[in-house]
């Protein structure tokens, strides 16, 4: 008699400690998925914010008419005319495409960037419309249509701003 109730005692026993171990790792589970999802989530909120603020209701950079924003036949230069509402911005993401390739100029003012210029000079430094202001791009290639994109102070490449299909001069 005094064997089974050792027994019983000591079968509720483990029940017991398998209780709090479930317990325990189902605490650890929830902290680490806080310690590394919360952060994430944070960080692209972050994101959207700085871009919102950047952009809000408001049109921050788009292109110009289309006859400034177009291909040049006899140089094969592409020019694209930049409108800057009236932002600070840290940079501008412009992609052009065609059925074939696309390609993605990040442009962030002081810096050289060997694939577009701004139109008119001999150089590759990036210069950025000033707020209110305006910009020609020009680059090599044969591209039928362009996106833009505003870039925050930190880098982030916020969402499309504008797009345009891209005609002969």
């Amino acid at each position: 008699m005094k064997k089974e109730k050792r027994l019983k005692n000591k079968k509720a026993l483990s029940t017991v400690v398998e209780t709090v171990l479930l317990v325990l790792i189902s605490v650890m589970a929830v902290v680490l998925v806080s310690a590394i999802i919360i952060p994430m989530i944070r960080e692209k909120l972050d994101v959207k914010a700085e871009c919102y603020k950047l952009i809000g209701d408001k049109q921050s950079i788009s292109f110009s008419e289309s006859s400034y924003t177009c291909y040049n036949v006899s140089t094969t230069y592409l020019y694209i005319k930049v409108n800057n509402g009236d932002f600070e911005l840290g940079g501008i993401r412009i992609s052009v495409g065609n059925e074939n390739e696309e390609n993605a100029f990040d442009m962030i003012n002081g810096t050289i960037n060997n694939n577009i210029n701004v139109s008119g000079r001999s150089d590759n430094l990036m210069i950025l419309p000033n707020n209110g202001g305006a910009k020609t791009y020009a680059t090599k290639g044969i591209f039928t249509r362009a996106s833009i994109s505003p870039m925050t102070k930190n880098g982030n490449i916020c969402e499309i701003a504008d797009e345009v299909k891209i005609s002969k001069c």
